[in-house]
């Protein structure tokens, strides 16, 4: 019976409590990426540019390629295994552009205009890894413009000019990847495509009726929290 005891206590004495973080089944490689995964940031926040085409022609004139400033906040809404879904709110600016210009028998026209667009989406992502995402960019915008259109000769030495606001209704869609340099930093690559209503313009009696469907290309930093 003694020496069933001596043998319990020596047991008891060698016996030494294993950790969650003990080397073993638990390598730190699989932890960083379940916790990665697991747990998505809550936030985000990105700021980044494009680069866009507008993809139907304005009064005959078929414009040139402009870059936006875009800025986002992303709010997680819902989380399983890899799979995170994110609700994005955005806001792009143009700075006022020449957009194009044509030559109608010897009189020129000339477009110009900025744009504002505040945009609203869901963003269902996919962790490939622990450093890299895959994601798709659905749902609307509402783009204000400031357009103006010049008439004049081809050398300028005379014109008339007209300008107006006007704004459309968008949907869209797209995909991005994100790749983080640490949990908290990263970059991601874009590209959306908007489309959607018509606007009705008439300037100097000239049918500046178009669509502002736009493919945009782009990048943004990206802030994570």
């Amino acid at each position: 019976m003694l020496l069933g005891m001596t043998g319990v206590c020596a047991a008891a004495e060698k016996y030494e409590p294993r950790t969650y973080w003990d080397e073993g089944d638990y390598s730190s490689s699989s932890f960083s990426f379940a916790s990665t995964v697991g747990n998505a940031s809550s936030v985000r926040f990105s700021v980044g540019g494009s680069w866009d085409h507008y993809i139907n022609k304005i009064a005959g004139i078929s414009p040139d390629d402009v870059a936006s400033i875009d800025l986002d906040i992303s709010i997680r809404i819902l989380e399983k295994e890899r799979f995170t879904t994110f609700l994005n709110i955005g806001y792009s600016f143009s700075p006022d552009q020449e957009l194009g210009s044509a030559s109608f028998g010897g009189v020129t026209a000339k477009l110009k205009s900025y744009r504002n667009a505040l945009r609203v989406t869901l963003q269902p992502e996919l962790a490939i890894t622990d450093r890299l995402s895959f994601g798709l960019n659905l749902g609307v915008q509402e783009s204000w413009y400031h357009a103006k259109l010049s008439v004049g000769d081809a050398a300028g030495s005379w014109g008339l000019s007209g300008s107006d606001n006007y704004s459309a209704f968008q949907g869209i869609a797209g995909a991005y990847l994100l790749f983080k340099f640490t949990d908290n930093i990263g970059v991601s690559v874009f590209c959306d495509y908007a489309y959607g209503q018509k606007i009705k313009e008439n300037i100097y009696g000239l049918d500046a009726s178009f669509r502002p469907d736009m493919l945009a290309v782009g990048g943004k930093l990206v802030f994570l929290y």
